[in-house]
């Protein structure tokens, strides 16, 4: 099994540090529109998704943009939590 490694950390306070992103703090997602913060978290997502399905990674993705923020911010937090939701929205996709 492919062993995947999550670029990034969450700080105490609550900033979210990807790897080829910028600092997302709560105060900037605070100030943006909701569709905007929903693209923030989801390039941030992108990149975890592709490590765990990398085949349908945009597709994932794109599914996660339909969740509301907070969910977002449970798949950025627990690595556990984003692979199993990347992997059932996988085996989804492949019986539709």
């Amino acid at each position: 099994m492919k062993k995947v490694c999550f670029p990034f950390f969450l700080q105490n306070e609550g900033n979210i540090n990807v790897y080829g992103t910028g600092l997302l703090t709560p105060s900037i997602l605070n100030k943006t529109l909701p569709s905007e913060q929903k693209q923030m978290l989801g390039e941030r997502l992108f990149v975890f998704v592709q490590q765990i399905q990398s085949n349908l990674a945009v597709k994932i993705t794109e599914m996660f943009l339909e969740l509301d923020r907070k969910y977002f911010l449970i798949l950025i937090k627990s690595h556990k939590a984003l692979k199993s939701f990347s992997v059932e929205k996988q085996r989804t996709e492949v019986y539709k």
